[in-house]
């Protein structure tokens, strides 16, 4: 795959509002507003930022398709795509006429609320086609967290340009891609920086998890998919026992994304005869105190760079997806934490080579040398750095709210 993001050193932009010598927004009036996301990670962004637009504009009215964390936040959620997400591309082909109806449905909804603006989160599939149908009705259609089209080649970028009024990105190099194609753009920084901190020190978490005192931690984040975790678990699984073989004193432990997920781990220990415990909560906590983690590729590379912890990554799909996918992607790397980088700063693994006697190798390496692992800390802080500072919602907030 070849790559269009050079080899250079990490320089976040700066952080900055688009619009001096407007008007600041004053007053008590009333503007309604809609946010769209389909994906989990959409519903965690979408509500840190109604909560951050709500606090600067209380009389706000958010209309939106999202998840449970967005209807918490404050949002009437119109439609709920969310757990779509979880089962995978077949899993949304099933329901193709389902999908259909919905999206029907939302832009007839827009066109009779008349919002004062239109924003975006990820997931482009459903969003660019509702930007295309609403792009008539002259509203402003604004972007926050930009779809990784950068992967899939310029003509993508192009699309959202065409539709788009201003971007709102959370990664550093997106702001130079938007740039060039002559999109207002801003880097607000990554809001998960808000997020991942551990509760607990060391000792607690240890006594928390009943972990054993002078054993190592693996632990295993086989994705939020469930054909992600059906490829990836049990892999990891694997990789744990031929570990454990080697260096005995290891302990492993698994973090589920949600329930549902939960529910499908505990049945692939079932049928395997493994019994690892599995967490749902407090999972900062627990990759904190690990010596490696073993993780699917996505936001969280992102959550395990911002702690600074040793990680792998493992990439799966269907054997018939996958040329086409090699064909169309166009970035040398799967995991985001080098993409960031613009280097492999973190072991991958994709495909056959994710493979358990493969990665054994280099599993016990970085569990076993403390200059690699300090090495691959270090790398990781720099991509922090990257990331932006914290407030990335209330950034977002500033200049969405320039725009009513």
């Amino acid at each position: 795959m070849c790559g269009l993001i050079k080899n250079e050193q990490i320089t976040p932009p700066p952080i900055s509002s688009p619009l001096r010598g407007r008007i600041e927004v004053r007053g008590r009036r009333n503007f309604k507003i809609f946010i769209i996301t389909g994906d989990v990670s959409g519903d965690l962004e979408g509500s840190l930022l109604a909560k951050s637009l709500l606090k600067k504009l209380p009389n706000l009215q958010i209309l939106g398709v999202g998840g449970e964390r967005m209807r918490t936040a404050g949002i009437e959620i119109l439609f709920d795509l969310t757990k779509f997400s979880l089962i995978g591309f077949l899993g949304v082909l099933r329901h193709i006429f389902f999908f259909r109806r919905i999206f029907y449905q939302l832009i007839a909804r827009i066109k009779k609320e008349k919002p004062s603006l239109v924003i975006f989160i990820d997931y482009p599939g459903f969003n660019l086609r509702v930007a295309e149908k609403i792009k008539r009705f002259s509203i402003p259609l604004i972007y926050y967290v930009s779809p990784q089209v950068w992967a899939w080649g310029k003509g993508r970028i192009q699309k959202i340009v065409s539709l788009i009024t201003q971007m709102i990105t959370i990664l550093p190099f997106e702001k130079e891609i938007y740039e060039r194609e002559g999109l207002a753009v801003e880097f607000v920084g990554h809001p998960l920086l808000d997020l991942v901190k551990p509760s607990k020190n060391k000792e607690q978490i240890m006594k928390y998890f009943s972990l054993k005192e002078g054993y190592s931690l693996i632990t295993f984040l086989p994705g939020s998919r469930l054909d992600e975790v059906r490829r990836l678990l049990p892999v990891m699984l694997k990789l744990g026992q031929l570990i454990k073989r080697e260096k005995p004193k290891t302990q492993c432990m698994i973090i589920a994304a949600n329930s549902l997920i939960k529910e499908e781990i505990k049945g692939i220990l079932k049928k395997k005869g493994i019994s690892i415990p599995i967490i749902k909560e407090k999972k900062y906590d627990l990759i904190s105190a690990s010596a490696l983690v073993l993780t699917a590729s996505g936001t969280a590379t992102i959550e395990i760079g911002i702690l600074e912890r040793p990680m792998i990554i493992l990439y799966k799909i269907s054997p018939f997806a996958y040329p086409f996918l090699k064909m169309t992607v166009k970035i040398p790397y799967i995991g985001m934490v080098n993409i960031i980088a613009k280097r492999k700063i973190v072991p991958e693994f994709i495909q056959r080579e994710a493979n358990a006697l493969r990665i054994l190798p280099t599993a016990l390496s970085l569990l076993d040398n403390k200059e690699k692992r300090e090495e691959m800390k270090l790398q990781l802080k720099i991509v922090k750095k990257a990331l932006g500072e914290p407030g990335a919602a209330d950034r977002a907030a500033k200049i969405i709210s320039e725009y009513l």
